[in-house]
């Protein structure tokens, strides 16, 4: 267990310093204002402790550190160091990974719900597979959703509403399709195959830090 905590804290450690990496840089540059988005990035290092205590969930060292990893990319790099305008398809590869990394929750919950070890629940394998896609799709139409409120209240056109919007959203949606389907897929070969993959050794250990929660 110490070990564990030791590891999640050299994880939560190197996300702190990558928010002071956006500080300085955006300061060296002159962007004074871009530069309150390194301290800003420090707010997600509470979606692991906001999970436990609102939803009563604990992640497991795979999944916080998926969760830490994603929020640099999509935040730190995305939005604080602009990538999404500046690296060709970045913004595609992130919303691919918000695809495979939500459809790994949609599994972990479904075991949760079902409060049955994965490895008992093999012949429900499609009826999970709809189930986590399902949930990975229903996070990418409500992101797409609060893009689209978030230009009407702050006046940022990420979604590029007044020209490009639908394409754009699309091309988002469609890149999260795909993310969805290769951990599905991932699943699909664990359960035919009985295969070690990522997927699978993380729904398990979502599944024993959390059999014992209401």
């Amino acid at each position: 267990m110490e070990a564990g905590q030791k590891k999640l804290r050299i994880v939560n450690g190197l996300y702190l310093l990558t928010g002071v990496f956006i500080t300085v840089y955006q300061l060296l540059r002159g962007n004074v204002l871009s530069a309150v988005l390194g301290p800003v990035s420090w707010f997600f290092l509470l979606i692991p402790p906001l999970a436990k205590k609102l939803l009563r969930i604990k992640l497991p060292f795979s999944l916080h550190t998926f969760v830490m990893v994603f929020c640099f990319l999509g935040f730190g790099l995305g939005t604080a160091l602009d990538w999404y305008e500046r690296v060709p398809f970045f913004n595609a590869f992130v919303h691919f990974l918000s695809g495979y990394l939500f459809t790994m929750f949609g599994y972990c919950f479904y075991f949760r719900i079902k409060r049955e070890k994965p490895s008992g629940l093999k012949d429900e394998w499609f009826v999970q597979l709809v189930f986590a896609f399902c949930f990975s799709m229903a996070i990418a139409v409500f992101w797409e959703i609060g893009e689209f409120a978030a230009f009407f209240i702050t006046g940022h056109d990420s979604q590029h509403t007044l020209t490009t919007g639908v394409f754009d959203t699309m091309y988002d949606i469609i890149s999260c399709v795909f993310g969805s389907l290769t951990a599905a897929l991932a699943h699909i070969w664990y359960v035919k195959k009985n295969t070690n993959t990522f997927v699978k050794r993380t729904v398990e250990q979502f599944y024993t830090l959390n059999r014992g929660e209401a």
